[in-house]
């Protein structure tokens, strides 16, 4: 189920990426849409007007969304569409700003997609609307669409594996849960020694060339430098002890990076999807 799940969400959000689904296609369909206002005898799938109304619940739930129209006398005019009763006109206006409405749709799956997935809410009429149009729809219903086939079949795909992710998410909240893998403190602990052995490293230096230009300073004047000699015998010191310390710190570092990376690697191949517990066990262990 698990596997049915998160393959769902990648489907649908894959269906929606400019490799499948572009402005064009976008465009199509409005001018499709339009050719059927102006004139009702060209071959339109009343279907389609369900379809875009669920993705009008998936944007905005039960709320209506305000698009601008400017008239051809320069008036401006706000026109409010719901989902609900989303009419033809109402719905080409959405699709004419296709840019936004791409951008919605992506958007609505990647904030339940990885690496910070957020639960899909929908309301009661939502997920009946989407319910029926899922189960009921099928792409041969849109084979009389002279225009917007491509665009209508990927939305239809689209619905269906965001209603299908929506109704499997209540049987793993972990997927939403927000962790940190184990290795993570121990990993940041050693970067914040390993910054601090470095900033030691680098303040010893500039020490050391504060006092090289001082003796140099004292020899030219010809004055006495040995407390400049007894500062610089403590500055080599403390020098050597940080550079010794810093490249201890660097070699434990890039080697907890390389364990946790073949750790992780292991994982991968370990913990997949849909993979019973003790198969995966048994398969790390042989690892």
């Amino acid at each position: 189920m698990k596997r049915d799940f998160i393959y769902s969400l990648r489907r649908a959000k894959e269906v929606c990426s400019i490799k499948h689904l572009n402005p064009g296609h976008v465009e199509e369909l409005a001018d499709q849409i339009d050719a059927f206002v102006r004139d009702y005898s060209v071959d339109m799938a009343t279907h389609v007007l369900s379809l875009l109304r669920a993705v009008l619940y998936l944007f905005n739930g039960d709320d209506s969304e305000c698009v601008t129209v400017v008239s051809s006398d320069g008036f401006i005019e706000k026109k409010f569409i719901r989902a609900a009763s989303a009419s033809w006109t109402g719905v080409k206006l959405i699709l004419r700003r296709k840019a936004r409405f791409l951008r919605r749709l992506r958007a609505f799956v990647d904030n339940s997609s990885e690496p910070c997935p957020a639960p899909m809410i929908l309301s009661p009429e939502a997920e009946a609307h989407l319910a029926d149009v899922t189960r009921s729809l099928v792409p041969t219903d849109f084979d009389e669409l002279e225009r917007g086939r491509e665009c209508v079949v990927k939305l239809l795909e689209y619905c269906t594996k965001v209603y299908r992710a929506y109704e499997l998410q209540s049987m793993f909240p972990e997927y939403f849960e927000v962790g940190q893998p184990t290795w993570l403190r121990s990993l940041m602990n050693q970067r914040e020694q390993l910054d601090r052995a470095d900033l030691k490293r680098r303040i010893e230096s500039k020490i050391k060339q504060r006092l090289e230009s001082q003796r140099a300073a004292y020899t030219k004047e010809g004055k006495s430098w040995k407390h400049v000699s007894v500062a610089m015998k403590k500055n080599s010191a403390a020098l050597e002890e940080a550079k010794t310390l810093s490249a201890k710190l660097h070699k434990k570092f890039e080697s907890t990076i390389a364990e946790v990376e073949q750790l992780e690697a292991k994982q991968a191949l370990t913990l997949e999807v849909g993979l019973p517990y003790d198969r995966r066990v048994t398969t790390l262990l042989l690892l």
